[in-house]
């Protein structure tokens, strides 16, 4: 059985225009950060890494359960997933992050 608090997003963001936003995992943390703030999940921590020569992953902790992006900057790429439990929208935090990279997604909203 499905529970119904609990949703699943995720995004292949493709053709993204910032280049630099896709590796800096720093500001990429912040945006992350930010967006589940604003789609009103509460942050419990986060795990970041850089990768060498380009690329990141950041994992974002949330009491509702967790939100994540991973970049291939030499090819305009980000998937971005988002998994809550409860009120939260997991769509707010993807489309957030998505609109920060300028690239163009798709959602998908899995059970």
């Amino acid at each position: 059985m499905i529970d119904p608090a609990r949703q699943h997003v995720i995004a292949d963001v493709v053709a993204c225009t910032d280049l630099l936003l896709l590796d800096d995992v720093g500001e990429l943390s912040e945006l992350l950060v930010e967006a589940c703030t604003m789609a009103g999940a509460h942050v419990l921590g986060t795990l970041t890494h850089h990768f060498d020569p380009q690329g990141a992953t950041v994992l974002v902790l949330l009491a509702e359960s967790h939100a994540s992006i991973h970049t291939w900057p030499e090819h305009a790429l980000a998937f971005v997933d988002a998994f809550t439990c409860g009120a939260v929208d997991p769509a707010a935090i993807v489309e957030v992050v998505v609109d920060a990279l300028g690239g163009t997604a798709q959602l998908v909203r899995l059970a």
